[in-house]
This record gives structure tokens, sequence and C-alpha cells, in this order.
């Protein structure tokens, strides 16, 4: 269970209820399978039974680069030898699964040219998987003008800056003859304005008019995209609309259209019977963008209807198919999907992690400690309460954010240690987490300006395997242009390194961390390998056990009858937890930055980690630890009887507020108490009237107080600040 959050308001408030939407109707799509398959090999013949020798397959460039297409029906028949283990895997949710992303581009140069390839990743698939990795998720690697690939110019072509389609299939055989799954990148809400789709769309092809969306001046649209202004209708030089969510030059895809829908699904069909194990689908909230529907809309359903839709057709295909959806919001938008995928990227888990370990919000909302286990464990158990099948996705960072390295470098002194504890918390938890390339021997990079068009480029830099072979020296940007032709950003062969000249010699190298066992490759290296081992961890069912004042907190991980527990000490002293362990039987199963025990309690060093058993569930006495030790001011009182004082925990900066916060751990309460608190210096009685909609327990607020639902355990916490007042309540043994 995770804290029920509660609002406490000092002025009488009234309870707002919303209804949504009525959800639109829509008619399921229907779609004819273009291709067959041979399993024993990657040749494709097409539904109208051609094959090559009918003489009906022909060179088309615009579909693959080293394929022949059919006349008949565009159908594709590969021209390859066998590929025997290039067959789609899937992710089996009943096995454990460590993920590892690539930006080709950047990761390694097979042939000197200065572009990491395919071939390149292939030669270091020993080095990920040595790693511990048995995922790959591979940044777009289909044709595109720019150097992230974002802005698709041809689905079916594999991009000549990395290789061939010849690359990718022995890419894919290689990688599942090592029983490693290759994840592609899908960028289907947009392409390039080169698109032959879009190209034929302002040539008013009939074919393609439905491909993008026209404007229709009769409706009045949504305004609420998360793009703000730059999602918009766009005029091209010949009078033709087009909207783009993400500016002139990506226009969106138009998913009003059965035709369109259908051109995709023919996109997953192709690149799944070519080995694809999964699926990232980039910008799920975008496909049905606000302001591209009429104004109220429900876009989140129609989105929802689109994913689930084309999830079960590629289910059929293969059951195991992972399907992660790219949600770039908080934890609330994140569960208005749940039902559409496998998973979602948690990015507020990840900025929680960062925020934990260097006791600041990565997202600027003023320096509070970010209550840990509620972000990590109550929203993970929100999403499998949604979805039985979910499967928890987090993640160091990736190409659209700063790197960890950076972040906690410029904000912790022992940033070596902070390193350490901030791989734990990732690696540690029930899910997959996803290695951005190189975070595992802390790379550097951070967008310093905000303009992602230009300094993105600076998340995106080239893995350093070696000291003396570095042959990837540059990745290029293309010229970017709009519809109109006028450019947009860099120039093809401008080198992404200009801005950082000494990169060589302030990033790290992998052979050197490989060298070293005490290195941050070698802490990534052993916590997957644990977590790989311990089943308990990686497939357990987390549950809050506590929090002690944001700077220490303790979960537990249980699987097939088996429960551990693993503390994470976010301090920067070390921690005595003083019988913690009342059996006697604590035995420390592994730690990271050093931890001992004698059998009751547990000894963490500065930032440290250990994951423990125990015979008994951890119990934290807090008069009877290391810690704050403040006078109380507030009395928790329960059934108009005063129990016991809050203890002050000290002022913590909520959205630009500061707060003074309060705690009590371990409150036993019953089903039908009403708690409410009582302020000693001044004599006044608090009650709670507010409910926070995403809150757990059973609890109802009402003018004299909160009335519990559920028995059990809790720890409490209450902040207090002018008409901002909040009290957060959780079991305390979940």
């Amino acid at each position: 269970m995770k804290k029920l959050f509660l609002f406490l308001m000092i002025l009488a408030s009234t309870l707002i209820l919303t209804s949504c939407n009525t959800p639109e109707e829509t008619t399921p799509h229907t779609h004819e399978y273009k291709y067959s398959y041979d399993t024993v090999s990657h040749w494709m013949q097409c539904s109208c039974g051609d094959k090559k020798d009918s003489g009906n397959h022909v060179k088309d460039e615009r579909y693959d680069l080293d394929a022949n297409v059919c006349v008949t029906c565009k159908g594709v028949y590969t021209e390859t030898k066998a590929y025997t283990n290039a067959l789609s895997i899937g992710v089996n949710p009943e096995e454990v699964h460590n993920a590892y992303q690539v930006l080709v581009y950047s990761f390694y140069d097979s042939d000197n040219d200065g572009y990491g390839d395919l071939k390149g990743l292939e030669s270091k698939l020993d080095y990920i998987k040595g790693l511990g990795c048995d995922v790959i998720w591979l940044s777009p690697i289909m044709e595109s003008e720019s150097y992230h690939a974002y802005d698709i110019t041809s689905f079916y072509r594999i991009d000549p800056k990395i290789g061939t389609m010849d690359d990718y299939l022995s890419l894919v055989d290689t990688a599942h003859s090592k029983n490693m799954k290759i994840m592609l990148d899908m960028p289907i809400n947009h392409t390039s304005p080169n698109h032959e789709w879009f190209v034929e769309y302002l040539n008013n092809n009939a074919e393609y008019n439905e491909f993008y969306q026209e404007k229709d001046n009769t409706v009045t649209y949504g305004t609420s995209s998360s793009m703000g202004d730059k999602a918009k209708f766009y005029t091209a030089e010949n009078g033709k609309t087009y909207f783009a969510a993400f500016g002139s030059t990506m226009p969106d895809l138009n998913y009003q259209s059965d035709a369109l829908v259908s051109a995709i699904y023919d996109v997953f069909d192709y690149w799944t019977l070519l080995g694809a194990d999964g699926y990232r689908f980039d910008a799920v909230k975008h496909l049905f963008d606000p302001n591209e529907i009429p104004a109220n809309s429900d876009s989140t359903h129609l989105n929802n209807m689109f994913f689930q839709e084309l999830g079960a057709h590629l289910k059929e295909l293969n059951p195991n198919i992972y399907l992660l959806g790219e949600n770039f919001s908080g934890q609330g938008e994140v569960l208005q999907y749940a039902e559409s995928f496998d998973a979602e990227f948690d990015f507020e888990s990840w900025h929680t992690g960062l925020g934990a370990v260097t006791n600041q919000d990565p997202w600027g909302q003023g320096g509070r400690r970010i209550y840990f286990d509620d972000t990590i464990v109550g929203c993970t158990n929100e999403l499998i309460s949604k979805n039985s099948n979910w499967i928890p996705t987090f993640m160091t960072g990736n190409h659209d954010v700063n790197r960890a390295a950076s972040y906690i470098g410029d904000r912790v002194e022992d940033d070596d240690a902070a390193l350490k504890l901030y791989a734990a918390t990732v690696l540690l938890r029930q899910g997959i987490p996803f290695i951005y390339y190189g975070d595992e021997i802390g790379m550097y990079g951070q967008n310093k300006s905000g303009d992602y068009f230009v300094e993105d480029s600076q998340l995106r830099l080239p893995m350093n395997f070696s000291d003396s072979t570095i042959s990837l020296t540059s990745v290029f940007y293309t010229q970017m242009v709009d519809v109109n032709g006028n450019p947009t950003g860099k120039i093809l062969g401008e080198n992404m390194l200009q801005d950082w000249p000494n990169y060589r010699e302030t990033n790290p190298v992998v052979e050197n961390q490989v060298a070293d066992s005490s290195s941050l490759y070698n802490t990534y290296k052993s916590l997957i390998e644990f977590r790989t081992n311990n089943k308990v961890i990686a497939l357990g069912t987390m549950g809050q056990v506590f929090d002690y004042a944001g700077k220490l907190t303790v979960i537990s991980f249980t699987y097939e009858g088996k429960t551990v527990y693993v503390a994470f000490n976010f301090s920067e002293g070390a921690v005595d937890l003083n019988e913690i362990c009342q059996d006697g039987d604590l035995e420390v199963l592994y730690s990271v930055n050093g931890a001992d025990t004698d059998g009751y309690s547990l000894f963490l060093s500065a930032r440290g980690v250990a994951v423990f058993t125990c015979g008994s569930e951890p119990y934290l006495d807090t008069t009877n630890s290391n810690g704050p030790d403040y006078s109380t001011k507030y009395n928790l009182v329960i059934n108009g009887t005063a129990y016991f004082g809050l203890t002050y925990k000290g002022k913590q900066n909520v959205d630009g507020v500061d707060h003074d916060e309060y705690y009590a751990l371990n409150v036993t309460l019953n089903s039908g108490d009403v708690v409410t608190l009582f302020d000693t210096e001044s004599g006044a009685s608090w009650a709670v009237t507010r409910v926070n909609p995403y809150s757990s327990g059973n609890c109802v607020a009402s003018a004299s107080g909160i009335t519990i639902g559920d028995s059990g355990n809790y720890d409490i916490y209450v902040q207090f600040a002018w008409e901002q007042d909040k009290i957060y309540f959780g079991p305390a043994g979940a």
C-alpha cells in the first residue's frame, strides 16, 4: 500500500466533484496482413502469392535499400542470407530482464567514418551482455535527415549512415543467439516533411490526402497541448495546411484516417516479422493531440483506443512482444495510459531518485526532500492494480534529460558514492531497469541553455571504449529545413563536439573502469548480477516499510513467500538503526557503499544501501536511532483524546512555499477512528476537510476530521503553510 495523501485546510473548503467527457465511440481498426513469413529465414513473400521469380518484384528505393518490392501489392521479399535466430522473441515477464539504451550513432564506429553504426553495435554485444543486460533499446534506425532520427523519411529503410538491412538482420540474429532482445524506437506521431507520404500529401495525391490533417476552419480546436503554442496548424508554401505538435519540421500523422492507421500497421508487421522483440512508442499522448482535434474531445481516450488495438494486433504476432510507452509526464498522466502498454517510462520516479540522492528537485520545484518510497512504491502498485500484466520500468536517464553524473556531480561533493547510491535506487526495484548507454561509467552531458534543438546533442555524446582506439569522433547534424525549404538547424558535417573540446579528456573510459574493481561500472555490474540472481528484487511486489525524515527509506520485496528489505541512506552521514530487527536474525545479503549488522541493528555508511532479511518486520524506534530530535508542537488527537506529539522535521520548500513539517511513525489506527491535530501552543484544533484524489486507504475527510477506513499502523507526516497545509498518512508496515 502507499501513503495516503490528505489535505488539511485552515479555511473551510468545498468538495468539488468532476466528471470526464463521454468517451468518443470509435470503430476498431480491421487489418489484413500484407506479409507472410518463412520461419527458417527472413525471406518474405507477398500476400498476392508472387515470388521473386514471378518477375513482379523490382528494386524500389522508397521501401528498402536491400529489398525487392512487389509491383502488385508492395509486399517485400528480402534477398539476404538465412538468419535462423532472427525470429521475434519478445520479453518474458516471468524472467528477470535488464535493459540498455543505445544511440547507434554515438556508440561504436566499425568503419572509422566518425559515425556509430549497426556493425559497431554488433561488435559490442558482449560488452552489453557482460554488464548483465539482455534487452537493447535502439534509437530510431530508420532513414532520417537529422542525427537523432526522430523525423523519419522512410519507415522501411535503414538509415544508410548507420548501415544496411543486412547489418540490422545480422545484429538481430547475433543478439538472439546470445539470448538478447532488440527493441526498436518507433516515432510514429510525425514524419519528416520529406517523407514520401507528406510530399504526396502536399501534391494533393488522393492516396495520401488523409495521411496528414488539413485545417478545417469550421472546427474549434483544443488549446491544451503540452507542447504549447508550437502545437498548431502550419501553412506550406503552396497554401496547404497541416498540423504539427513538435514544430513545422515534424508534420503530425493523422490517426483519424483509417488509411493511415492501416499503413502504420503495415510498418509494425514488417519490423515484427524482421525480428523486433519490442517497441518503444515515442510521444504517445500526441497521436491525438488536443490541439488537432475538436475542443473538449477526450484525447487520452482516443490515444488509448489506438494503442490498445495496435497492442492486441502485435500480441497476435508475438504474445511476448514488449510494448513500452513514452509519456513525458508526471505519474498522474502515466496512470491514465496504464491499460494500453506493458509498461511506460516513469519520469517522476527518475527525478525522485535524483532528488533523494541530492536533496534537490531536478524539475526545479525548490530544495525539497522527495519521499522516495511513496513515489516509487505507491505509483508502481497503483499501476499494477490497473493492469495486472504491468511490468514496472525505470531508467537511469535517457537522451532527453541531463545525465545523472552531471546533475549529481554539480550538487554533491562525494559524487562517486552518490552515483553508486543512485544506481542502487534504479536497479534495486521491481521490474525492468533501463540503463542509458554510458551511465554505467558516469558519462557527463547536460543541456545548459534549454534549447533542445541544439544542446540536446550534449546528452548524446560518443561512448569512450578505449583511450587508444577512439574512432567515433563526431556525430553529425543535418541541415534541417521546413516544408518551404528554409533552414532551421545545423549543417551536415558540423561536429557535435565543438562545444566540448576536451570531451575525451574529461569523460570516463570503459576499459579503465572495467579494470578498476571499485569503479562505478563494476558497481552497476554487481547490482545487475545481484538482481538477476534474486528474483525477489526484480519480480517481487514492493511495499513501504518506513521513511524516516526523508533521509532513510526501507522498502520490502516479496516473491513466492520470501521477503527481503532494502534500506537506502540518503543522508551524508552514517546511520545506526538500533534494534531494527528485534528477533536478532538480521542478515545483510548485499550492500553498496558499506553496511554492517550485529543481528539486531543495521549500520549504514553515508549514502549506504543494504539488502537484508529479518525474521520479523523491521521496526524503527525513532527515539532510539540517531536522527533529528526537536521539541514537539502538535499532538495527534484520536477520537478526541491527545495521543502523542509529532516530531518536528524542519522546513520543506514545496512549490516555492516553505512548510514546517512534522512526523510520527508506526501509529496504530483502527477503522472508524477520527483523527485531528491539536496545537499545544495556541490550543487550536485542526480537522481535515478535503481528500487528495490520489489517496488510498479508504479514509474519509470531513469537517470533524479524518475517519480511518483500514485498520493498521500508519506513518504520518504533516506540513503547515497558510492555505496549503497537508497531512500524509501511510500504512507503516505495508
